[in-house]
């Protein structure tokens, strides 16, 4: 067949040889024929763009009709413009629209078409063939999709033209409005951290000298000054010589997983130690228990003044030694915490009133109450101490002085809030303490260490490093958290975010219950504990105080006491013991003999998860070790006459 031929020359010369049909061709290969009448806007289309659209045959109708039968109502603006455009502009008329088929369904279809025109120069007709590519731009829409849903990016850099080739995730990645410009291999490494930069230069040159694939994470600034973390995997394109043409691959954002893995870390870490915490303040809690027990005991015995001073300064450090376990299990979140309903502002008056004595004279403090505070429900003594030590970290956060800012809010913490900052918080409502200073800030390679248990800055002597581990296990006991925002030479806020109460029920201060003594002598008191020493001292402790004493070394012992004589009056239990029954499910079982039976429990380290839904009743007394003596008898007062 002669090369010399036009387009149509052509067409018209293979279907006369081949015997082929043209329309059969057209309709196999999804295109179909446009033709528009310029002058009565009348369309004409061909039997293969009839097939396409599910129809019998091809036909005409009005431009108006055409659009609104088969073209979705969304695209009914596109045919105009590129009209405009190419008759009047010369610019190449091509549309991308979606065509009603029969059956209901919207099929993408592209159209290129070419304006005629008359002997005067007038535009009189317009032919266009329409192809149906449907296929093709869902799955692109799908990859579009797709990207999105794992901010997952793909590009393609020519090293033979210097092209690059963006998908719309990598411009939604880089925060650049897709196709608002052209990017180039310069200006995609100046997007890199400059000290990530020559590291990112070299993954690719060595790749491209290897002609080996390569796999990296790198970090990108983006327009609104966010930095966030690539993974990035790509592999080169070999030329027809052997040679690397050019290199493409894809990029994703994880950097919120890499906050998520942070997170989880310092929560597996923090559980750790939480877990360790506890093992060590149940069995130091209960050798202070005999410590404690005995000493007070000594102090009744005993009027020597110098041996009552002895034994008093003996009594202060076991109580301060309690008080050391108990910081660390409000790390560990295990402390045993009496929630009421609180008015944090309440809490900061009472709080800074007497924490300004700490404060030097070149330290200003400004305070800033929200009026309509929400109110909290949460243990009083730990947000005061909470406080305290936030006070106390700012203060030594400004050697030479500085400004002191302490402010209340309330917050609605929606999920976009939760998600933006990574926060381990529930949606709902919020009380935000704040406490800022102007000091000298916390380097960002400290910020994700100040948490742990033991670590501080401070000079040796001058902190325990427990503080601010402290007043977070407290948070997250109560169901809040602390966030921490610095910058190196500008200062530190600190904010406590306490979740707010539903309910406004005035506090009613417990009564205060005394035991006559003839009743005590009168009461049968059932003991189940585990250690010898603790046990000891419960023993004469109850004894000198009149009551008629039993003991069991465990819960199971106790309860085959019990079961053989179920007159006591009230059970003190261990929570941990070893034996079948725990404390709490010991009572349990006694309660199933005699449900009007008093108990109170003791542990170690009160873990509130092992008595919920286990026979503890709301009236239930919960004690710390070590019990001082007027604390245990005191409860069991109350208890008794309940």
């Amino acid at each position: 067949m002669p090369s010399n031929l036009s387009d149509l020359e052509f067409i018209q010369a293979l279907c006369e040889d081949g015997g082929l049909r043209l329309s059969d061709t057209f309709s196999e290969a999804g295109i179909g024929l446009l033709h528009l009448d310029l002058a009565t806007r009348d369309i004409s289309f061909s039997r293969s763009l009839a097939e396409r659209l599910g129809l019998d045959t091809g036909g005409h109708s009005s431009q108006l009709d055409v659009r609104q039968m088969f073209v979705h109502p969304d695209d009914h603006w596109m045919p105009e413009p590129a009209m405009i455009a190419h008759i009047e502009h010369g610019q190449p008329y091509e549309t991308l629209m979606r065509f009603k088929h029969a059956n209901g369904q919207y099929l993408y279809c592209r159209t290129i078409a070419k304006a005629f025109f008359d002997a005067d120069g007038k535009p009189d007709k317009m032919i266009g063939i329409v192809r149906e590519v449907d296929a093709h731009e869902r799955g692109k829409e799908a990859m579009r999709r797709a990207e999105r849903m794992v901010k997952l990016g793909n590009w393609h850099q020519s090293l033979t033209t210097g092209k690059t080739t963006w998908s719309e995730g990598m411009f939604v990645i880089h925060g650049v409005v897709p196709g608002t410009m052209d990017v180039s291999e310069d200006w995609v490494f100046d997007q890199f951290l400059a000290e990530d930069r020559p590291r990112v230069r070299d993954e690719i040159s060595n790749a491209i000298a290897r002609a080996s694939p390569f796999e990296f994470r790198a970090r990108i600034s983006t327009p609104n000054d966010e930095v966030l973390t690539l993974h990035i995997v790509g592999d080169v394109e070999i030329g027809a010589k052997g040679e690397v043409v050019a290199y493409y691959g894809v990029a994703r954002d994880i950097t919120h997983e890499l906050q998520r893995e942070t997170l989880l870390i310092q929560s597996q870490k923090a559980e750790s130690i939480g877990n360790m915490a506890g093992g060590v303040a149940h069995d130091f809690n209960n050798h202070l228990a005999v410590i404690l027990g005995n000493l007070e005991l000594m102090q009744e015995e005993t009027d020597d003044p110098v041996l009552q001073r002895h034994i008093k300064t003996c009594i202060n450090a076991a109580t301060n030694g309690a008080e050391l376990t108990k910081n660390m299990l409000s790390f560990a979140r295990k402390a045993p915490l009496v929630p009421q309903l609180l008015d944090i502002n309440q809490v900061v008056k009472n709080t800074d009133q007497w924490a300004r004595r700490t404060l030097p004279a070149t330290i200003s403090t400004e305070v800033s109450l929200q009026a309509g505070l929400w109110k909290t429900e949460v243990d009083r003594s730990s947000a005061e101490s909470a406080l305290l030590n936030l006070i106390l970290n700012a203060r030594d956060a400004m050697p030479d002085g500085g400004k002191l800012t302490i402010e209340t809010s309330n917050m609605r913490i929606d999920d976009d809030f939760i998600h933006n900052r990574n926060e381990d918080l529930q949606p709902g409502r919020y009380v935000m303490l704040s406490v800022s200073d102007t000091g000298h800030g916390i380097p960002e390679s400290m910020l994700n260490s100040i948490f742990d248990p033991f670590f501080t800055t401070k000079e040796p002597g001058k902190g325990t490093g427990l503080g601010l581990s402290m007043v977070m296990g407290f948070m997250k006991q109560s169901n809040g958290t602390l966030r921490v925002y610095s910058e190196v030479g500008t200062g530190t806020t600190f904010n406590a975010y306490f979740k707010a109460a539903y309910t406004a029920e005035a506090e009613q201060p417990a009564p205060t219950i005394t035991l006559v003594g003839e009743q005590t002598k009168n009461r049968r008191i059932l003991v189940a504990e585990d250690e010898t020493g603790v046990a000891d001292i419960l023993l004469r402790t109850l004894s000198n105080a009149g009551y008629k004493v039993t003991l069991a070394e465990n819960g199971d012992v106790a309860k085959a006491i019990f079961e053989k004589d179920p007159h006591f009056d009230l059970l003190l239990t261990d929570i941990v013991m070893p034996g079948t029954l725990q404390g709490s499910a010991l009572a349990k079982e006694l309660r199933a003999i005699r449900g009007d039976l008093p108990v109170i429990f003791m542990s170690g380290y009160a873990n509130e998860a092992m008595v919920h839904g286990n026979g503890l009743r709301p009236e239930d007394i919960r004690l710390m070790k070590p019990v001082r003596r007027r604390d245990l008898l005191a409860a069991l007062e109350k208890a008794l006459n309940k």
